[in-house]
Order: structure tokens, then C-alpha cells, then sequence
């Protein structure tokens, strides 16, 4: 079996994210948000064996739930609607579990666990206050360890090439320093270069909103 990935996967996943991007944006805003566009498109790409089909299919995913969430978030059935989600994740999760790791999930299942999946999770979930700051953060340093992973991994090869010992791989003391060093990185990375480019980004679109203007699309 050959692996169709690259030298480095993570950094080129991101060429199929951001013409992603482009379209989702451009089809929500200017053709429509209705949930049976969603379904289309999540229906078309799911017949499609291509890793920007599958991009596609998983952010039509997260708009199906959120359209979800909007449906029921004024409703007097919230509450039992909610713990029927959970109680259905709660269900998946046993059925997997008892399955086992080497039976293959199929892949409805999975786009059907990932609806639920985030239709709970963007419900209002009481978090403490204490752990406010550090979520925010952990989830600020997704995207900037996410690509930061390979080249640390990559320099650390070389270090090791170079002065010709083996690398202590199931050494939990060298997992810890390299999932620390990347977590560090990453906080770096996103408050130094990743915020301020965002500010600057998000104001550059700002002084000119044509993109925003015009009438709202209904959705049926």
C-alpha cells in the first residue's frame, strides 16, 4: 500500500483549505445558506475520492450543524433535543468502543458523529472562569502547531543525523520536550505573527465592505 502524502502533509492540507475557504464563503454569502445546499454539496464530495472533496464535505458538515443549532436554539424542545444529542454521542461512542480499534468506521457514520459532535459542543456549556483564559489559548495555538509540528520534527532529525545517535522515540521524557517545545512555539507563533496578521488583515477588509453590502440572502 502506498501513502499518497508528502514529505510534509500538514502544510500542504492548507492549499485545499484556503480554495475551501474561498468557496464556502463565496456560496454562503452569494448564493445561498439553505441547509439543502449543505446536503448537496456534503453528498456530491462523499462520492468523490480526492482530499479537497473531503475538505469540502467536513466544512459543509460544520454548517449543517450549525444551521441545526439556529433551528433549535428558540425552541421550547432545546433541552430535550440537546440531551438526545448527547445521549446519541454517548451511544456512538459505547457502539465504537465495543466494536474495537481494527473494525474500519464507516463513513457516514463518521459525518453523522461529526454533526452531532458539534451540534453539543456549540451549545452555551458552563465552563469556569479559571478555565476560560487557558482554553482560549490552547485553541488560539491550534493552527500555528498544527504546522509548526513537522518542521520542529524535521530539525530534530537533522540534530540527531548529525551527531549520529538514534532518536529516543518511545521515550516519554523526549515526547514530553517535543510537545512542549511545540505547544511554546505555537503560543509564540500565534500571539507575536498570527494575531497581529489577523488585525491587520481584518482591518485592510474593513475600510472596503462591499462584500458585505447588499441585500441578505434568505434562507428557505
Amino acid at each position: 500500500m502506498t501513502s499518497t502524502s508528502s514529505f510534509n502533509g500538514p502544510i500542504w492540507s492548507v492549499s485545499n483549505e484556503v480554495l475551501v475557504y474561498v468557496a464556502f464563503f463565496l456560496t454562503l454569502r452569494f448564493v445561498t445558506k439553505s441547509l439543502l445546499l449543505n446536503l448537496i454539496v456534503v453528498i456530491v464530495c462523499t462520492m468523490v475520492s480526492a482530499p479537497v472533496a473531503s475538505c469540502f464535505t467536513f466544512f459543509y458538515t460544520g454548517t449543517i450543524a450549525a444551521i441545526g443549532r439556529h433551528a433549535v436554539a428558540g425552541t421550547r424542545f432545546r433541552l430535550p433535543i440537546e440531551a438526545a444529542a448527547w445521549c446519541t454521542m454517548a451511544a456512538i461512542a459505547v457502539s465504537l468502543g465495543i466494536s474495537g480499534a481494527h473494525t474500519a468506521t464507516p463513513y457516514w457514520m463518521v459525518l453523522a458523529s461529526t454533526i452531532v459532535l458539534l451540534f453539543c459542543l456549540s451549545g452555551n456549556l458552563p465552563i469556569p472562569p479559571s478555565w476560560q483564559r487557558p482554553l482560549q489559548a490552547a485553541g488560539s495555538m491550534t493552527y500555528s502547531s498544527y504546522l509548526l509540528q513537522f518542521p520542529i520534527q524535521l530539525v530534530i532529525v537533522i540534530a540527531f543525523a548529525v551527531t549520529g545517535r538514534p532518536i529516543p522515540l518511545y521515550d516519554g521524557l523526549f515526547f514530553a520536550a517535543f510537545v512542549g517545545t511545540t505547544l511554546l512555539t505555537s503560543f509564540f507563533t500565534y500571539r507575536y505573527f498570527e494575531a497581529p496578521a489577523q488585525k491587520l488583515i481584518r482591518g485592510c477588509l474593513m475600510t472596503n465592505q462591499w462584500w458585505l453590502r447588499g441585500k441578505a440572502v434568505a434562507t428557505p
